[in-house]
């Protein structure tokens, strides 16, 4: 993911962001899903991460 777009935005653990109250609960279980365990990242890394898995296409 783009290091210089979230240049000073914090970072969260996968853990952090599952608990969070931003997150619906499906919205959590694709995070779950697409994230590695022990991966980190941005609430902005994930809002994209959740973005490209409603765009894809269903085969």
């Amino acid at each position: 993911m783009n290091e210089r777009e979230n240049a000073g935005a914090p970072v969260f653990a996968k853990a952090q962001l599952l608990a969070s109250t931003r997150y619906s609960g499906v919205e959590k279980d694709v995070l779950r899903a697409l994230l590695p365990d022990g991966a980190s990242a941005t609430h902005e890394q994930a809002a994209r991460l959740l973005r490209q898995f409603q765009n894809m296409e269903v085969r």
